[in-house]
């Protein structure tokens, strides 16, 4: 991560604020909209409906800390989309966090940025992250996971945690695969090997020929309730329990009411393939700014053997290029099966800083070192003698 922004043009001249209502925060909903279609970076969860939504489901316990940058005559210019909340689990439940919404609980980013009209973050960005300051004594932490690794706002909010607290910087990284929405199929599976061709030809034969299967969608073969429904019952079949935060009451209600709402307006996809009369696999994937953001999935295991997973994905990439959407992503996490549709690569980043007058923070940030330092001991010790019998 870059450790020096650039030098800005002209200084900003604006106002800084601090929104904590409601009704505050309803307010911006038309400035909101519009900075999101400005932004260098497009993702889903940056829209206002998902953050409205994300606040009204998990806001309990948690403060409104929205920093909003305006001009002199009133326009609001830069937002940054954060609460104040208590860390989700363990030690961090003690220390008040500044975070993005979405940053704690069962709901979570997958890609998140401050607001800020591209080509203005040089300007803008270092003005909007004085909210870090002006917010210095509610916060222990500042906690901002899923920032996009190419931002532009990257180098500035690096000087502005310097400022502000202590900090690691980046506290981990997150592959994320993608790739560019072919308009050529033949030269998209020309770029892969003869046997993943091949593979690929003779389990759709099989599944459409021995299971009579079909590819469906979403709000034409079938209601989207319905569909979004079997969505989850499929997911269950792959992570049952609590394995997956998707299917946890609190996080299902919200991604059911919005994934209603998403998919009417056009805003997400929901691809399905049907075995006879019998739903096998589902796919739901976000759209915003011409990139279709494969969000959730499942399949049923019963038909492990076809590969229906990787069906569900052909299914859901051509059905994106049949929208005209121009990028297929994967968000966070890589696997083979990533890699194989999608060689392209980026990452995420994510960052935290610790406040230095707060003595819960100091306190956490000596005590996490010890631990980490007594595990790579213990570490140390145990792969020792099995070292000294191999090379006995």
């Amino acid at each position: 991560m870059p450790t020096t922004a650039t030098d800005r043009k002209k200084p900003f001249s604006g106002r800084l604020e601090i929104v904590r209502s409601d009704a505050a925060f309803d307010a911006l909903q038309a400035s909101w909209e519009a900075l999101v279609s400005q932004m260098q970076v497009g993702t889903p969860f940056v829209r206002y409906d998902w953050c409205r939504s994300w606040w009204r489901h998990f806001g309990k316990g948690k403060r409104l800390a929205i920093g909003v940058l305006r001009e002199r005559e009133g326009e609001v210019v830069a937002i940054a989309p954060c609460v104040i909340s208590p860390g989700a689990s363990g030690s961090r439940r003690v220390l008040q966090h500044l975070t993005w919404m979405g940053g704690v609980g069962d709901v979570l980013v997958e890609r998140m940025d401050f607001l800020v009209p591209n080509g203005r973050e040089d300007e803008l960005a270092p003005a909007l992250l004085e909210f870090l300051s002006r917010l210095e004594g509610e916060w222990d932490a500042i906690w901002l996971p899923a920032i996009p690794s190419d931002s532009k706002n990257l180098p500035h909010l690096s000087v502005a945690l310097g400022k502000v607290g202590t900090s690691d910087g980046i506290a981990d990284m997150h592959p994320c695969r993608f790739t560019p929405i072919p308009t050529d199929w033949k030269a998209y599976e020309g770029a892969r090997s003869s046997r993943w061709r091949r593979n690929l030809r003779n389990r759709w034969s099989t599944f459409i020929d021995e299971h009579q299967g079909r590819r469906c969608i979403s709000g034409k073969d079938m209601p989207h309730g319905e569909a979004l429904d079997h969505l989850a019952r499929l997911h269950y079949l792959q992570w049952p329990g609590d394995s997956s935060n998707f299917l946890r009451p609190a996080a299902w209600a919200f991604y059911r009411e919005n994934a209603l709402r998403w998919l009417e307006e056009g805003h997400a996809l929901l691809t399905f393939l049907m075995a006879g009369d019998r739903v096998v696999s589902a796919a739901l994937g976000l759209i915003k700014r011409n990139a279709f953001s494969l969000f959730q999935q499942g399949w049923d295991p019963e038909f492990k053997t076809l590969s229906i997973g990787n069906l569900a994905v052909h299914w859901s990439l051509e059905t994106a290029a049949r929208h005209g959407l121009e990028t297929y992503d994967m968000l966070s996490g890589d696997c083979r099966y990533k890699a194989e549709w999608c060689p392209e690569l980026r990452q995420t980043l994510d960052l935290e800083a610790y406040n230095p007058e707060s003595l819960r923070a100091q306190t956490f940030v000596v005590l996490r070192k010890l631990n980490r330092a007594i595990a790579k001991l213990k570490g140390s010790a145990e792969t020792a003698p099995a070292e000294a019998e191999a090379a006995a």
